[in-house]
């Protein structure tokens, strides 16, 4: 029984107690001869009585129906999760809190708008409209929110019917799935690159052996020598990204560990140009070091401090013009040591520096040959973080390109 029924019952239960009182109290002035019999009048109190208890009821159901109501109307406001509800024109009747925190439309300006102009699609897409999954579907559409933002919503359809059984609502579940699909295709993006970038030094490492291999005709010393450093640089390509995912998974999975002790920074870096190398004599970039003779002990694991440093020199390498240097420097700053790594090469765009040292962040604007996973600079910045230090780049396009970090100085208690 719907609470409109309901609360005509209470009106007619009323009038029609009303009316009988209004009765028994004419009967009380009539002449005697006109009078009930008191049978008569105890049929009529009895009536009285029970229209009146029809009347309680009546209440007390329709209190529970505005109870039942109000714990609905709060259920759907407590809910994270969007809940929108359209007519058959496409116009919004109702608009949930969840929906306004996913959307950043106020319920005022929503409701009684068009789905189209709440829930923009991009150009290529079709309409919010005809993207509606049927009853019980679910399908995936990006929308952009009230200030611009793009975002992709999973849509759960459902339709309301009225009694009469036409079809009178659409009801949605909205639930913002953005960072959802973003790992996705970042996922899927690290493994096409981890398939190519695992498949392109390998091809290379294998051709390179069967040259060397081949005594017929024998190769000279001088293409030898290339040979054997393409091997070694497509080794340390090889090593870097197998360090990379490792660690990467590692960080994940919290089992990634960092453990500092007071160490001399200065030989770290030099061991460091030496493993990375092959890597300049093959574009022929020189490197100049300055390392002040006199720096102070840092506070560092050495393991994961040459990780750094192979990750920037790795990245210095192969974004810096072939035949121009590459710097690494060291400076004594108040509690602290600053190291950068500095290339020559095309910079990168201030837009693009913000998100650098995220996980599968890509340089693909500073070189149209770019390789790699996207991993480096995010342990990187992970690493430099847990040794309580901050990392950083510095660069503006023509101008180069400088990634520094620093490291606390080592305790001089003695304790």
């Amino acid at each position: 029984m719907s609470a409109a029924l309901i609360g005509l019952g209470i009106v007619i239960s009323c009038l029609l107690a009303g009316g009988i009182g209004f009765f028994l109290g004419q009967k009380r002035h009539r002449p005697a001869h006109t009078a009930f019999s008191d049978e008569q009048n105890e049929d009529v109190a009895d009536l009285v009585e029970h229209y009146d208890a029809l009347r309680r009821e009546l209440q007390r159901s329709d209190e529970a129906l505005q109870r039942q109501r109000l714990w609905a109307e709060n259920l759907i406001e407590s809910i994270v999760e969007g809940v929108v509800t359209m007519d058959r024109h496409g116009r919004i009747t109702s608009f949930s809190r969840g929906a306004e925190r996913i959307t950043g439309w106020k319920r005022p300006e929503a409701t009684g708008a068009s789905a189209g102009v709440v829930f923009r699609t991009p150009p290529d897409a079709a309409s919010f409209w005809e993207q509606i999954p049927p009853a019980g579907g679910e399908h995936k559409i990006d929308i952009f929110d009230r200030q611009g933002k793009r975002l992709t919503l999973s849509v759960t359809g459902a339709r309301l019917a009225s009694p009469e059984g036409d079809l009178a609502q659409v009801a949605l579940v909205l639930r913002d799935v953005t960072e959802e699909e973003s790992a996705v295709r970042a996922t899927n993006k690290l493994l096409a690159n981890v398939s190519h970038e695992f498949r392109t030094p390998l091809s290379a490492l294998a051709a390179s052996v069967e040259l060397l291999r081949s005594k017929d005709p024998p190769l000279a010393p001088a293409e030898q020598e290339r040979l054997l450093l393409s091997l070694q640089r497509g080794t340390l390509r090889l090593q870097s990204m197998v360090d990379n995912l490792l660690d990467s998974m590692s960080i994940q999975a919290g089992r990634f560990r960092v453990v500092p002790e007071p160490l001399a920074l200065p030989p770290i870096v030099r061991d460091a140009v030496d493993f990375m190398m092959p890597l300049f004599r093959q574009k022929k970039q020189p490197v100049h070091l300055k390392l002040p003779p006199d720096l102070s002990l840092v506070q560092g694991d050495a393991r994961r401090l040459a990780q750094v440093l192979h990750n920037l020199l790795s990245n210095a390498s192969k974004y810096g013009p072939p035949g121009q240097p590459v710097s690494v420097q060291a400076e004594a700053r108040p509690g602290m040591v600053w190291v950068g790594v500095t290339d020559n090469g095309p910079g990168i765009a201030l837009a693009l520096q913000k998100s650098l040292f995220r996980r599968f962040g890509r340089l693909d604007d500073r070189s149209e040959n770019d390789s790699g996973i996207g991993l480096g600079l995010a342990i990187v910045k992970e690493i430099i973080q847990r040794h309580g230090g901050e990392v950083g780049v510095e660069s503006r396009p023509g101008a180069g390109t400088t990634f520094w970090f620093t490291l606390p100085l080592a305790s001089t208690d003695e304790s």
